[in-house]
């Protein structure tokens, strides 16, 4: 897996710093709208040329996965499964071709 800083070889760290933090892959961890305007990347932008932040409406509408506390297993089992079903199908999971295909996982 690429690094940001590989896949965006002109962002600087600053701008590598807000995108990896907009990325999390917990929600819980991302900014809001009003702390990624807070970032200090957005410092030198003019208060006018900011748009109006309303105030986040409570939503509990997750995704089923989201909901789900899996524990290392559980990945493993659900990243093997996906893998599995990729190789019945023909296809040759991403990343996997460059290592020498399926025989390389174990």
């Amino acid at each position: 897996m690429k690094r940001l800083s590989e896949a965006c070889p002109v962002a600087s760290d600053l701008e590598i710093g807000l995108l990896s933090s907009m990325l999390a892959i917990d929600p819980n961890k991302r900014p809001l709208a009003k702390g990624a305007l807070a970032h200090e990347y957005f410092t030198d932008l003019p208060e006018q040329m900011r748009p109006p932040i309303s105030e986040p409406k409570k939503n509990d509408a997750f995704f089923d996965f989201e909901k789900e506390k899996l524990d290392m297993n559980d990945l493993r089992i659900l990243i093997a499964n996906d893998l599995f079903r990729l190789n019945t199908e023909g296809k040759t999971p991403p990343g996997l071709a460059e290592a020498g295909g399926a025989a390389a996982v174990a």
